[in-house]
């Protein structure tokens, strides 16, 4: 089963605005976020502004702005990473995690609900389910040891598996509960839905395709470990990291790309996580290289024993390979074979003839068009 847990953080938004009395910030004339003076007054996510205005009299009203919230955001996201290698933020405020690799991902998302001030965290088996257990997630939800308890529970408008048009036509076929679906051979799927059929039976099994998707921090490459039991020797841990730079390190060389920021964290024998991060001024790009910078984050030494470890290197960029030398990879006879071949061409051509790669000048017009499709994506 996989373990996929969803994170929301009441009032994240309307708290950058400080002030008294009841604020919502507002997006499409929808409630985006409130602050808890709003909430007081039963206005909720997503509901209308008109009726949001109903509901609070003087209530001030922050259209939505996704620069002003960006910074805030990332330190959320950059927290909940070190909770999972498999992190999706989806909004600024709601971030997806999925904890099926973790040895118990019922006792991680519920330490995830205290650590973060004024999350709901909601537990599922896969991402619909997650989603449509979070509104009575207060502040933890987990319905993975029943999802048919959960199913039977819920009404058709929560089964966010499928899209409106498809939950439309189950209602008007007179199904009022998703338990009610549970009951139903595939075949009446797919003859009443043909190929949708068969995704509306998968999804009520919580098998579904949309999986978490690594996508932050962006262009990173992560792998956490164990440790044999809680120690604090250097040995054992030691050991861990370099195992854990070799993974990290094998896959840099396989996407032929380096970073230079290194973040390593742990897991401590009560629960809690610990981070040290540092940019370094050459980059690393091969199991060693990674292993070298890595262990420094070591300095000092934790004081309190580790469970596991967790090497994360983001916003990697491609790999800035040279050629330092003609003939790099061949030796003995073959390199004076390849110097007099290089000598002769030279002697017939000039010494211009040949070239290292690394050597050669790319024209300005390429420079420049490089530049201006970093800044604006197209050329």
């Amino acid at each position: 089963m996989h373990y996929i847990c969803l994170v929301h953080v009441d009032g994240q938004l309307a708290g950058l605005h400080g002030g008294e009395g009841p604020l919502v910030v507002v997006r499409d004339r929808r409630v985006r976020d409130a602050n808890p003076a709003a909430r007081a007054k039963k206005i909720d996510i997503d509901m209308g502004l008109n009726e949001a205005r109903l509901l609070a009299d003087g209530l001030q009203i922050v259209e939505y702005d996704p620069d002003q919230y960006r910074a805030d955001a990332e330190k959320l996201w950059d927290r909940l990473a070190d909770f999972s290698n498999y992190t999706e933020p989806i909004a600024e405020d709601r971030v997806f995690l999925d904890l099926s690799s973790h040895p118990d991902p019922a006792t991680l998302a519920q330490r995830i609900s205290l650590m973060i001030q004024d999350s709901r965290v909601a537990m599922a088996p896969c991402r619909w389910m997650a989603e449509a257990a979070l509104t009575d997630a207060r502040p933890y939800r987990d319905i993975t040891g029943n999802p048919e308890a959960f199913l039977h529970a819920s009404v058709m408008d929560q089964f966010l598996g499928v899209g409106g048009p498809v939950r439309d036509r189950l209602k008007a076929l007179g199904y009022q509960r998703l338990g009610e679906l549970l009951e139903l051979k595939p075949e009446l799927f797919t003859r009443q839905f043909g190929r949708e059929g068969a995704a509306i039976y998968r999804a009520l099994r919580g098998m579904d395709d949309h999986q978490i998707e690594p996508i932050w921090p962006r262009a990173s490459v992560a792998f956490h470990q164990e440790t044999e039991g809680a120690t604090a020797e250097e040995e054992p841990i030691r050991l861990v990291l370099e195992q854990l730079s070799k993974r990290v390190g094998d896959e840099l060389m396989r996407t032929d790309r380096s970073g230079k920021v290194i973040q390593l964290s742990w897991e401590t024998e009560d629960g809690r996580w610990e981070r040290r991060e540092r940019t370094f001024a050459r980059s690393a790009q091969s199991p060693g290289s990674v292993f070298a910078l890595a262990k420094l984050l070591l300095n000092p030494w934790p004081t309190e024993p580790i469970t596991c470890l967790r090497l994360r290197l983001p916003h990697l960029a491609t790999a800035v390979r040279r050629q330092t030398g003609l003939g790099v990879k061949a030796n003995g006879e073959r390199a004076g074979e390849l110097e007099s071949v290089v000598s002769r061409v030279a002697g017939a051509f000039g010494n211009q003839s040949v070239q290292l790669a690394a050597a050669i000048e790319e024209p300005r017009r390429k420079r420049l068009l490089r530049v201006w499709k970093d800044a604006t994506g197209w050329y």
